[in-house]
C-alpha cells in the first residue's frame, strides 16, 4: 500500500510523493550514498524518511527532480514512487543578509 508524503522547506511545498514500499527500491537508493548509516540513524531507522530527506536536499540543491542521476531510480509508478506535485523553490533575495567584514 502506497503512503503519501509532502516535502516542505521554509513553509514551501517542494513535492508530494507517493511511495509503495513493497516495490520501491528506497533501501538501495539510501544505501548507495556514503553517510547512509548516519542518515538512517537520524531518521530513526526509517528508510522512507531517510530517502525523502535525500530527495528534498536534491530538489533544493539542483532545483529539479532526479532524472537519470547516479544513485536514483526513475521516479515512476512502476518503481513504486510517484511524484504527484512538484514546485521549484526559489529563495527570496530580500531575505539574504549581507554583513561587511
Amino acid at each position: 500500500m502506497a503512503k503519501k508524503y509532502q516535502l516542505e522547506y521554509d513553509f514551501t511545498s517542494l513535492a508530494i510523493v507517493e511511495i509503495d514500499s513493497d516495490i520501491a527500491p528506497i533501501k538501495d537508493m539510501v544505501d548507495f550514498w556514503s553517510g547512509a548509516e548516519d542518515r538512517l540513524a537520524a531518521s530513526d531507522g526509517d528508510y522512507n524518511l531517510a530517502w525523502l530527506k535525500q530527495l528534498g536536499s536534491f530538489i533544493l540543491l539542483n532545483r529539479r527532480l532526479p532524472s537519470d542521476d547516479e544513485g536514483w531510480c526513475p521516479l515512476t509508478a512502476e518503481h513504486g514512487i510517484t511524484i504527484t506535485g512538484f514546485e521549484i523553490w526559489t529563495p527570496d533575495e530580500d531575505e539574504i543578509e549581507i554583513e561587511k567584514l
